[in-house]
């Protein structure tokens, strides 16, 4: 059983960009993830985690099914195929200002292993990578 430090742990490296992370979140019920103790507005996902994720996945870190699972779990709030029944998702906002952005990013990314647009070239990877590395600090 993991205790709930390690799973609010776990859930702010997701958060982070941290993808790896995503497959310990995996091994757990969904319940102990709703019930680690975040209330709404504080997991947010900024445009730097899913820098980090992109750039973990250009560097060869991570596997396209690791970003694709990470993508899926910041965008719907659980991890896809973990529990039965209904889902109360986790909430994660997404950075004021940036939120069309990161949507954007983070949506293409879960489409990996997909039969159509199940993959990011090089070329796609660099300008998603370009997208979110020349944002300023205070402008969309």
């Amino acid at each position: 059983m993991t205790r709930e430090s390690e799973t609010r742990e776990w859930l702010c490296a997701a958060a982070a960009g941290d993808a790896r992370v995503v497959a310990r979140l995996s091994a757990l019920a969904h319940e102990q993830l709703v019930t680690s103790g975040f209330r709404t507005g504080e997991l947010t996902l900024t445009r730097k985690a899913v820098l980090r994720a992109l750039l973990d996945y250009q560097n060869g870190e991570i596997a396209d099914t690791e970003l694709q699972r990470w993508a899926w779990f910041v965008m719907r709030g659980y991890v896809p195929g973990v529990g039965d029944g209904p889902v109360l998702p986790l909430q994660i906002d997404y950075e004021h200002g940036f939120e069309e952005v990161i949507a954007a990013v983070v949506g293409r990314c879960s489409e990996l292993g997909d039969l159509v647009d199940g993959t990011i070239d090089p070329q796609e990877l660099a300008a998603l990578v370009g997208r979110l590395a020349t944002l300023g600090d205070g402008a969309p």
